[in-house]
């Protein structure tokens, strides 16, 4: 850079080039940032869609002796029906509480099927209820320490094995008012030997007649319901 004197001042004087290189090295960096504001926002876009659906796949918490935080967690797959329509969506559980309490619908679709066979641990379970829309689940076998149960009155079958290990459950609601049909083979008041079940009233002597369920004839009892001032309470009495 050379200095020209100017009377008893001195000007600086820029060297030919200097200035457009400047400006083309302005350009550049603001084209940098613009691509890393861009960049940034798509992270944050695929960030927030990710934890919301994992959010949607989980709900309820609960804290343990530890102060860490448990929360029920299931993968969110595809329910079609015959002609592979969409029709709701399958919850395949990893991890439950304590009391788990399905909801009816995820993310707006409706819970048509249940799966427990991936629960990585099964003993601390104690109550479990399905949403009113479950046709199907496939098994709680292992579900040693659960003591209550309330189905759903839309489920179609109880398939084979379903309550294999379940020694403890006690309290069984199904308010279908078609008996489901079972397959388990374990089924049976020897293996269950503690359970009382809870039926639609209308549907009483159906439970008790249909195969599968005949064996608890003497063990199934009619839901009994109840008017209070705040609406109608079905409950099983014990």
């Amino acid at each position: 850079m050379k200095n020209r004197r100017f009377g008893s001042s001195y000007e600086n004087v820029v060297p030919e080039g200097s200035t457009t290189t400047m400006k083309k090295q302005k350009i550049h960096v603001r084209k940098i940032c613009i691509l890393l504001t861009i960049l940034l926002t798509l992270l944050l876009a695929a960030f927030f869609s990710v934890s919301c659906s994992f959010m949607d796949s989980q709900w309820g918490s609960e804290e343990t002796s530890a102060g860490n935080e448990k929360k029920n967690n299931a993968t969110i797959t595809a329910y079609t029906d015959s002609s592979g329509k969409r029709i709701g969506v399958t919850l395949n559980f990893m991890v439950v509480l304590k009391n788990l309490t399905i909801p009816e619908t995820i993310a707006g679709e409706k819970v048509l099927a249940l799966k427990f066979e991936d629960v990585a641990t099964k003993t601390s379970t104690q109550t479990i209820v399905f949403p009113s829309g479950v046709i199907k689940f496939d098994s709680l076998a292992g579900f040693s320490y659960l003591s209550e149960l309330t189905l759903s009155e839309n489920l179609a079958e109880i398939r084979d094995k379903s309550f294999t290990n379940c020694s403890s459950l006690k309290k069984m609601v199904c308010p279908a008012l078609v008996p489901p049909v079972v397959e388990d083979s374990k089924f049976n008041p020897d293996a269950l030997k503690n359970l009382v079940i809870y039926v639609p009233e209308t549907s009483l002597e159906r439970y008790k007649t249909t195969d599968g369920w005949s064996s608890f004839a003497d063990k199934i009892q009619a839901i009994q319901v109840t008017q209070s001032t705040e609406g109608t309470d079905s409950t099983g009495s014990n």
